[in-house]
């Protein structure tokens, strides 16, 4: 959490990102359960994390590919967290320099 991979300062999203996968671990205040399951009683799911500024690609819809065979499936990004009020990810889009809200989002190596 100290190196700022992205390169634009995202200090508030990966405080953000922090936030919510410290939500996901074991107090021992709450005897053994996490903040997440004490507040839905469930347990979270570990599979959505990752590491914070990863490499990520995002899916581009077929509709908006100029050649649904040639064009590009899937944009390159870097993990910023969960989306608000949309279940998937909150992506920064390294060449459009843009959010993006995704969900079947594919991860490579940090």
């Amino acid at each position: 959490m100290c190196i700022d991979r992205t390169g634009y300062g995202g200090w508030p999203e990966a405080l953000k990102y922090m936030t919510a996968v410290n939500n996901r671990i074991p107090t021992a205040r709450l005897k053994g359960k996490c903040p997440y399951e004490a507040l839905y009683g469930n347990k979270p799911n570990g599979i959505e994390l990752r590491i914070w500024g990863s490499t990520s690609y995002a899916p581009v819809p077929k509709l908006k590919r100029a050649n649904p065979k040639l064009s590009e499936r899937a944009i390159e990004c870097k993990l910023l967290g969960f989306s608000d009020g949309y279940k998937g990810y909150r992506l920064l889009d390294i060449k459009g320099n843009r959010y993006l809200n995704a969900r079947d989002v594919k991860f490579g190596v940090c």
